[in-house]
């Protein structure tokens, strides 16, 4: 049977990996180039006590997680999909917690468009399992039907 998830998993997950690959790649320019990070936020927030420890701290968890979805998002794309979406689900709710406890709801869109893009790969896994489970059902009843 063909699966007819396989493209919009394609369309949403391909969406999904150059959101996260972008987002990712800022994170890891501003790991490499901290030190202008650091200036920045001593000259503009010099009465805050944010230390280049915990600048390097966020920037690499950070960078991690958005490892984590963007090698998910690929898994899940090609064959590996039940660990590929454990790795996508678990990487991006753990980036949106992130944002939420750094930045205080001020980017209300970030966090719209990344709960929509669990939402819709969440969906279209769980709808491509289920049709899967039904299309194996229709087979293996195609198969006993024969063998009578």
């Amino acid at each position: 049977m063909v699966n007819r998830f396989r493209l919009p998993i394609k369309l949403a997950g391909t969406f999904s990996l150059v959101y996260y690959v972008v987002t990712g790649s800022f994170f890891g320019f501003a790991l490499f180039f901290n030190d202008f990070l650091e200036e920045l936020t001593n000259t503009y927030f010099a009465t805050s006590d944010i230390q280049r420890s915990d600048i390097v701290l966020f920037l690499s968890i950070g960078f991690i997680f958005h490892l984590g979805v963007i090698i998910g998002l690929i898994m899940l794309m090609k064959k590996t999909k039940r660990n590929g979406f454990l790795l996508f689900f678990v990487s991006a709710v753990l980036i949106l917690m992130l944002q939420m406890t750094t930045i205080h709801f001020e980017r209300f869109l970030i966090y719209f468009i990344e709960i929509l893009i669990i939402f819709v790969m969440s969906l279209l896994f769980f709808l491509e399992v289920i049709s899967n489970k039904n299309s194996d059902n229709q087979d293996n009843s195609l198969n006993t039907e024969h063998l009578d």
